[in-house]
């Protein structure tokens, strides 16, 4: 492996991190609520990924990530975020994946 592949492959395991952790962190919040959707407890989660911390950073890191707002409910717009940026964190991997003949 040289080190061009190194350093895509070790960006590719950065982004896939990030995925990795908001996932948890909806999970939690899942737990927490007891699957109840409508749960105020949401807000605290849309809080942490629509701050400078997650969203503001990703969308400067990756600016190619958009995603639909359903602009509804905080377990809406965060389930939607996320599931969001998995699809483009595996779309991201797939062609990096292409490109470098691994897939």
């Amino acid at each position: 492996m040289d080190g061009k592949e190194f350093y895509i492959k070790r960006q590719l395991s950065f982004i896939q991190r990030i995925a990795y952790h908001l996932q948890i962190k909806w999970n939690e919040m899942w737990e927490i609520t007891k699957g109840d959707t409508s749960s105020p407890e949401w807000g605290l989660l849309y809080d942490y990924v629509f701050s400078e911390v997650v969203a503001s950073r990703i969308a400067r890191m990756f600016p190619g990530f958009t995603w639909l707002d359903p602009d509804t409910t905080y377990y809406a717009d965060v389930t939607a975020y996320i599931n969001g940026f998995n699809e483009y964190v595996d779309n991201l991997t797939r062609e990096t994946l292409k490109k470098l003949g691994e897939l």
